[in-house]
């Protein structure tokens, strides 16, 4: 019988500027949960993509981060096993973002 299972879809790391994959379920279903960008020093714009760098799939277009406060979203959005989570920052010259996710594996 099929079964949500606690997980960590991706531990808290840097960002870069170009799309970069996050949340791969391959062979699973992965539900978003949870999911913060956070940043210290630098401002920096981050974008969130349900598919491969797709604007027009994106979960988060262009949120403005302000340092130290994290930017935290609890939702519930599916991760079929050919979908993708990518994200980017506007720049990384500085104090590159995190994003981090947790949610639910459903096998």
């Amino acid at each position: 019988m099929a079964a949500y299972t606690p997980a960590v879809l991706r531990t808290p790391t840097a960002i870069t500027a170009s799309y970069a994959t996050v949340i791969d379920p391959a062979s699973v279903t992965a539900v978003l949960r949870t999911f913060d960008f956070n940043v210290v020093t630098t401002a920096h714009k981050v974008y969130l993509s349900q598919g491969v760098g797709a604007d027009a799939t994106l979960i988060v277009p262009g949120y403005t981060l302000t340092p130290d406060v994290p930017y935290i979203v609890n939702t519930w959005i599916v991760f079929l096993d050919a979908d993708v989570g990518q994200v980017k920052a506007d720049s990384v010259a500085t104090n590159a973002p995190t994003f981090g996710a947790w949610g639910y594996t459903y096998v």
